[in-house]
């Protein structure tokens, strides 16, 4: 008859399980991951610059760098019509970005490249500087961005939401949840319109899209304007909002000097651009003391940098030539685009770099 030991307890396997509290986290982190991983079905969260960078094959004359003012106000074609100097020019500008996606684009995009650009057209939006900016982006910048944002004194949390969508991909899908859910929430309307229409018997007149925008060519996104008044006024109205509590940030004319000075150091030649604007938007906006004291700021850095500063906010004389305060339609963008090149002609430095840039062309050497 076997016996026990008194007080040896009997023996048992380890367990292996979780604590209850890390099995959930663990869970929780398993599906976000699933969702996010379907959400690549979606879009990408990734900047269009950086793709359109990876697409090009032949070295870049100029490349043009801003927010949706560029992407509509600068047509390459009509660029390099004006400019007579055969180049390549590709518009990078992405919609909603600022001077941070600007830098980190032009320092870890275009000036690594084999063959840099001989220009950048860089047009930077006043309030794209303001310090109460909140809708940063922060899917579009990577690693490579911390250590200049650091030195800048970023906030701890855009360091941290960096960090962790680097670390935690699908952390940055989040901005793609996002787009998603809008779509899902405008079919539902289409759904109430549809019982409206189909099941009430009541009428329904929709109503039209302010803008057609075209077919884009080179990154040139223009548009037509179908509905000026009423989009003229809500966006004029969301102007004036902003500039009364705009001020300038440190974080983003840091950025800005870092842009510059990088470009100076690889040889690559800058033109900083002050982009039309509306009738009412000169009269009722670039007068102030925000829009005079970024203008002054950017005459400053440019000089001290070695680039160009054009200021060309006076060149509508009609509100009508804008779809909005701030953006210009196909037709102004384009004759715009023209008069920028006659006038980028006049610029030595631009000329010289131009120049050699179509010589390495021809023969086939960098410039």
């Amino acid at each position: 008859m076997n016996s026990l030991t008194l007080g040896s307890p009997p023996s048992a396997k380890p367990s292996h399980r979780l604590p209850n509290g890390v099995a959930a986290v663990a869970k929780v982190l398993g599906l976000f991951w699933a969702i996010a991983q379907a959400l690549h079905l979606f879009g990408d969260p990734t900047s269009p610059a950086w793709t359109a960078l990876t697409n090009i094959k032949q070295p870049l004359g100029i490349a043009i760098v801003g927010d949706s003012r560029a992407h509509a106000g600068l047509s390459p074609a009509r660029l390099g019509e004006a400019i007579e100097t055969p180049v390549n020019i590709y518009n990078f500008a992405v919609d909603g970005t600022d001077a941070l996606h600007h830098t980190s684009f032009v320092v870890n995009g275009l000036l690594n490249q084999k063959v840099p650009p001989a220009v950048i057209l860089w047009a930077p939006n006043p309030l794209s500087f303001n310090e109460e900016r909140k809708n940063n982006r922060v899917e579009q910048l990577t690693l490579s961005d911390l250590p200049l944002l650091w030195r800048n004194r970023a906030p701890f949390e855009m360091l941290l939401d960096i960090t962790t969508a680097e670390l935690f991909g699908p952390y940055r899908q989040r901005v793609v949840l996002k787009r998603v859910m809008k779509n899902l929430t405008d079919r539902m309307a289409w759904l109430a319109v549809h019982v409206q229409r189909r099941v009430l018997k009541l009428g329904y007149t929709p109503l039209l899209p302010a803008r057609e925008y075209l077919h884009a060519d080179r990154g040139y996104a223009p548009f037509n304007v179908l509905r000026w008044q009423d989009a003229f006024e809500r966006s004029a109205a969301d102007y004036a909002h902003q500039y009364r509590t705009a001020r300038l940030s440190t974080l983003r004319t840091e950025a800005a000097r870092d842009l510059l000075r990088a470009a100076r150091r690889a040889g690559v030649h800058v033109v900083v651009l002050e982009l039309p604007v509306a009738p009412w938007f000169q009269e009722n906006l670039a007068t102030q003391d925000f829009h005079r004291a970024w203008r002054k700021w950017v005459q400053e850095i440019a000089a001290e940098e070695g680039a160009d500063f054009v200021c060309d906010a006076a060149f509508g004389s009609d509100n009508h030539e804008f779809g909005d305060p701030g953006h210009m339609h196909r037709t102004a963008a384009e004759a715009y685009s023209e008069k920028l090149g006659v006038k980028l002609r006049t610029i030595p430095a631009v000329c010289a770099a131009l120049e050699k840039a179509a010589r390495g062309s021809v023969e086939g050497k960098p410039n």
